[in-house]
């Protein structure tokens, strides 16, 4: 968007020597901007944080007691940077939706780092799901029981 942006901006502002034709050339040239920059960084974070929070808990489960009282600082440590990650993904779609009506973002490049960063989480959910909620039926569930009839 940044390229159409410049491209049809520019063409308001014609210059008579050859030097600033090649200025305008050189800046019409698609990049991304800081906001790409920074928001690739904080994508490539965000699913680091997803495999990272996924092997801890594999290593907390694997490591720690099988009772739900006592969870090792691995499980929880790795619970917590999932579950950061994964509340994320809501922030990562807002940075998108705004970058649709900014000509100069990046808006291609920032969709795919934020679908990256879905994917990964889907698939570190998928993969390490297992160590990731084993204590949600801790103490009778999460607070429902699904084969209890009113009769």
């Amino acid at each position: 968007m940044k390229r159409w942006y410049d491209e049809f901006h520019n063409q308001t502002e014609k210059k008579d020597s050859h030097e600033s034709n090649e200025e305008n050339l050189i800046h019409s040239k698609p990049d991304s901007s800081d906001g790409g920059f920074r928001h690739k960084g904080f994508c490539k974070i965000l699913i680091c944080m997803s495999i990272i929070g996924g092997i801890f808990s594999l290593i907390g489960s694997a490591v720690g007691p099988d009772t739900c009282d006592n969870d090792s600082i691995f499980e929880t440590v790795g619970a917590l940077l999932f579950w950061i990650s994964m509340l994320s993904i809501p922030i990562n779609i807002l940075i998108w939706l705004t970058t649709l009506v900014d000509a100069k973002a990046p808006s291609a490049e920032i969709f795919g780092w934020s679908a990256l960063h879905i994917l990964a989480v889907f698939l570190c959910m998928f993969i390490f799901g297992e160590f990731l909620l084993q204590d949600m039926f801790c103490n009778g569930g999460p607070g429902f029981y699904v084969t209890a009839s009113p009769i």
